[in-house]
């Protein structure tokens, strides 16, 4: 039976795949990235940046069947934050080629998430994803399981944002709710911001 790990070092190129493809259809993938002449390799771009980020804050985390990695989780800790200082610089550069003028709009868009973070300490789930290929196949309970039972145990509340409308019966299974709703530009999706309290 396949268990949620923490990522190695290893683990980092097969995540950022894996993420890329599970995302190509995910409506704010789709929105961030329309502009780009290649959105495939905007989107890579994109996770290999959150990728290394949420490793080095420890908790991104991988779940493997026989093919290798099948799907990841990353999540951000109630004290810190992905995307700080200089990796700000970095994401700007990295994406700056695919999106062009729309980068500071588009990803001003993206930021407005914070300003519906709850104010009290959180688990932030910035990102959860499966290889389309080995998705109903359980990866993503396996995934988000471990980390809610923590927060079961420390009595922290987890948080989210999602594009797709396909993944809020999923999230709610495993005890979140809607708590809100914005939408991401004038021609964006809507996000959908849940939170689920500890049990």
């Amino acid at each position: 039976m396949a268990v949620a790990v923490h990522a190695t070092a290893a683990d980092l190129p097969a995540l950022t795949d894996v993420l890329t493809a599970a995302f190509a259809d995910d409506p704010i993938q789709r929105w961030l990235f329309a502009p780009a002449d290649d959105p495939d390799a905007g989107r890579r771009a994109l996770f290999e940046i959150f990728v290394e980020d949420y490793f080095w804050l420890g908790h991104a985390y991988v779940v493997a069947d026989a093919g290798g990695v099948a799907g990841g989780a990353l999540w951000s800790p109630p004290d810190r934050d992905v995307l700080r200082g200089e990796r700000v610089q970095d994401l700007f550069a990295a994406l700056s080629p695919h999106l062009g003028d729309e980068l500071v709009p588009r990803l001003g868009e993206l930021a407005r998430a914070h300003e519906h973070r709850p104010h009290e300490p959180h688990l932030y789930l910035g990102v959860l994803g499966v290889d389309p290929a080995r998705q109903s196949h359980g990866h993503g309970t396996t995934l988000l399981s471990p980390t809610l039972a923590d927060c079961d145990r420390t009595g922290l509340l987890a948080h989210l944002e999602s594009s797709n409308e396909r993944n809020i019966p999923f999230y709610e299974r495993h005890g979140f709710v809607v708590t809100g709703a914005y939408r991401c530009g004038g021609d964006g999706p809507t996000m959908t911001i849940m939170s689920r309290r500890p049990r």
